[in-house]
């Protein structure tokens, strides 16, 4: 890769850690049309597990006091397997329609922001096992896919580091589960596992950052950036499959 290309793909990284870390959602939606764009989607999946993966580790430590551990036990009884499910589908899916479905997933997951729906409220964490599954599978065989499950936290009463350490949680399970799935086909490969390992560091430092302007800096802002983001994005995967 261009070195050029390869500055590109680190800011945007460091961009994407930094609005996770501020709004606990965002890293995939902002990063993947860009390692998609560069890298190929069969490989950005594969490296956007590695990066949530370390995001993820850096989000629980930074809000661990504040997790809802209940919601994360229930949640990885349906998540874990379902993950494992939807990254075997991704490992044998066809590429053309990856692209575009990540594309047209962007996009539904932008207007779906955006429809008025009911206020849900869940007083057990038994509910998240069902939804955890579901969740799962679309995680692996998907990615930017946050929003969908946003509603049902909120549900719960999570909010701030409550919410942003219990979703980091539950995707921490996820991203180990789908890496062990990808380690066992042809889709981690050394290029793959290098150029994840290159944007650890910088979620790292882009979650730690986000996370201490948490309670400065107006959350609006980011939200906007990622819907940005996510418009731009779904048009060009979809054009690009």
């Amino acid at each position: 890769m261009h070195p050029l290309e390869l500055l590109v793909v680190g800011g945007t990284g460091l961009l994407a850690a930094y609005v996770s870390g501020v709004a606990g959602i965002g890293l995939s939606i902002v990063l993947l049309p860009v390692l998609v764009l560069y890298m190929g989607v069969r490989e950005a999946i594969p490296i956007l597990a590695i990066t949530l993966l370390a995001a993820g580790l850096s989000r629980v430590g930074v809000t661990w006091r504040h997790i809802a551990w209940p919601v994360v036990g229930w949640s990885w009884l349906g998540a874990l397997p379902g993950a494992a499910v939807g990254a075997y589908l991704f490992t044998v899916a066809p590429t053309a329609l990856l692209t575009r479905g990540l594309g047209g997933l962007l996009l539904v997951l932008l207007v779906w922001r955006h429809i008025p729906r009911r206020q849900l409220t869940l007083r057990r964490p038994q509910w998240f096992l069902p939804i955890g599954a579901g969740f799962g599978v679309l995680s692996g065989v998907a990615a930017g896919v946050g929003p969908l499950i946003a509603p049902f936290y909120l549900a719960a009463g999570l909010r701030k580091g409550a919410y942003v350490g219990t979703a980091a949680a539950v995707g921490l399970g996820m991203q180990a589960v789908k890496l062990a799935v990808f380690g066992s086909t042809a889709v981690l490969t050394p290029e793959v596992i290098a150029f994840g390992l290159f944007l650890i560091p910088i979620s790292v430092v882009g979650t730690v950052l986000g996370k201490r302007t948490l309670d400065r800096v107006p959350e609006r802002v980011f939200v906007l950036i990622i819907e940005a983001v996510m418009l731009l994005g779904g048009i060009t995967l979809l054009l690009r499959g």
